[in-house]
């Protein structure tokens, strides 16, 4: 998983998760689906369902997944480091 801030310093930021897959199977997409959550410790930001997409046939890619309804987010600086945190589910 990469996940990528897209700008950060406005006042809409986001975060675009890339998240990869491999399998010893063809996958079948209709199966199964991503869930992205962005954390701040036990507290969620963000979150996003999104369907897998692949093409049919398919045993390893990506997906990029976007979480755009990010808020107000504390930004990392020397004198507050903050980290947040984003997990596949």
């Amino acid at each position: 998983m990469v996940a990528r801030a897209v700008d950060p310093l406005t006042d809409r930021p986001s975060l675009e998760v890339e998240c990869f897959f491999d399998s010893s199977v063809a996958i079948d997409p209709h199966r199964y689906s991503w869930k992205v959550e962005l954390r701040d410790g036990g507290k969620v930001l963000a979150k996003e369902d999104a369907p897998l997409e692949v093409p049919s046939q398919t045993y390893s890619g990506s997906h990029t997944i976007a979480l755009k309804k990010l808020g107000s987010i504390q930004l990392w600086d020397l004198k507050h480091p903050k980290i947040a945190d984003p997990r596949k589910l």
